[in-house]
C-alpha cells in the first residue's frame, strides 16, 4: 500500500494540471491603439487546431484584459486566431462609457472596427498584447 500511494499522489496531481485536453495557459494582456489603453475591446480566441475551442475576453478601462471560459482558467495550448472588436462612433471616435455607450451600441449607431491577429498561446503564463495598429482590419460587419 505504501508503494501505491506513494505513485498515486503524483499521478492524481499531474492529471489535474493536465485537466482533461492537456496543460492549460493563462492569458492577459493590453489593447491599444496608437498605445493608449483601449476600453470595451471585445477578444474572441478561436482554436487553429480545433475550431470548437473558443475563447473570450473584455478590456477593462485600463485596456487590461483577461481571457476565460466558462469556469476555466485557462485555455489550451496551441496556435489561435484572434479577432478584437472594438465599438466606436461615426467619427471613429470610442463609444461613451457606461449607460450612454451601451444605449448607442444597442440602438445600431455604433460601428464595428474588427482586427485580426494570430497568436501562440504556451503552457502557463502568457502575455498576449494587441496593438490594433498591427492587426489586419476589416470592415464594420466583415468578420472574416
Amino acid at each position: 500500500m505504501r508503494t501505491c500511494s506513494g505513485l498515486l499522489a503524483p499521478c492524481l496531481l499531474a492529471g489535474l494540471l493536465a485537466g482533461c485536453g492537456g496543460r492549460l495557459g493563462q492569458v492577459k494582456g493590453m489593447v491599444t491603439l496608437a498605445g493608449r489603453p483601449v476600453a470595451d475591446a471585445e477578444l474572441f480566441f478561436k482554436s487553429k487546431a480545433k475550431s470548437d475551442q473558443e475563447y473570450f475576453g473584455v478590456s477593462g478601462a485600463d485596456g487590461a484584459y483577461q481571457v476565460s471560459y466558462r469556469m476555466s482558467t485557462g485555455m489550451p495550448a496551441g496556435a489561435y486566431e484572434v479577432r478584437v472588436t472594438r465599438y466606436v462612433l461615426g467619427d471613429g471616435s470610442p463609444l461613451p462609457t457606461g449607460e450612454e455607450g451601451d444605449a448607442i451600441r444597442s440602438e445600431g449607431r455604433a460601428f464595428k472596427e474588427i482586427y485580426h491577429f494570430e497568436t501562440e498561446i504556451n503552457t502557463g503564463d502568457n502575455e498576449a498584447p494587441f496593438e490594433l495598429n498591427l492587426g489586419k482590419r476589416k470592415e464594420d460587419g466583415d468578420t472574416h
